[in-house]
């Protein structure tokens, strides 16, 4: 497993009227991370998706707990577990393919 930590401090920009993190930017502090934990591995996005490799989001979820504050540092954790590498198209393209057949 490859682990990442990443620092955020929690700007203005970034809270409610309350001063607690509005929900939706916790995903921007997730990609912050895996951008970096990729740089961490030295490699770079922009390379990456210039070799023809994709690095989509299948699935993002967030239970939240306890908000973070105006300018509170987090440490968001950012890991590998597994990678499955599709050449193109996949098998989950042939199976799901809504391309006409030849006639």
């Amino acid at each position: 497993m490859i682990q990442y930590d990443h620092q955020v401090k929690v700007y203005y920009k970034d809270v409610d009227q309350m001063g607690i993190v509005y929900y939706s930017r916790y995903f921007e502090y997730f990609e912050q991370a895996r951008t970096e934990l990729l740089a961490f591995l030295g490699l770079d996005v922009s390379s990456i998706e210039e070799n023809g490799i994709q690095l989509p989001v299948i699935s993002g979820h967030c239970d939240y707990h306890l908000g973070a504050r105006f300018e509170q540092e987090l440490i968001i954790r950012t890991m590998v577990n597994d990678c499955l590498l599709y050449t193109s198209p996949s098998p989950r393209d042939l199976s799901t393919s809504r391309m006409p057949s030849s006639a």
